[in-house]
């Protein structure tokens, strides 16, 4: 385990969930109604936010479920995620993601990234 203290591995897991339901491109309420085990939209605006100090255990356990995620990985992400700077976890997040998609849907996600960097130019 890394040497970091309770609020920053906190901090990393608020921003470690949100930024895997962003790059996912879903709501905090489609999150919430997600999976067998429910969890408040509330809940999980309050916890993104930071406004629900010392998150416990369960709430941690029912969104790694609702994000199909182990729990045991998603500790092993935010010690990583807090390790990086925010720049790098971004991509690391999506390029995470990404490698879970079938060939077709890398794809399809490769030429819409092409599409949208192509407009940058």
């Amino acid at each position: 385990m890394s040497t970091m203290n309770f609020e920053q591995f906190e901090a990393s897991l608020r921003g470690y969930f949100k930024a895997i339901r962003i790059s996912r491109g879903l709501t905090q309420a489609e999150i919430a109604n997600k999976g067998s085990r429910k969890v408040p939209q509330s809940t999980i605006a309050k916890f993104e936010n930071g406004d629900s100090p010392n998150v416990t255990l369960k709430t941690v356990f029912e969104m790694a479920a609702a994000y199909s995620i182990p729990l045991s990985e998603v500790i092993e992400k935010v010690e990583k995620y807090s390790s990086k700077s925010k720049k790098q976890d971004s991509w690391t997040l999506i390029e995470d993601e990404v490698s879970r998609l079938s060939s077709k849907k890398r794809t399809y996600f490769a030429n819409i990234m092409r599409e949208v960097l192509a407009g940058d130019r």
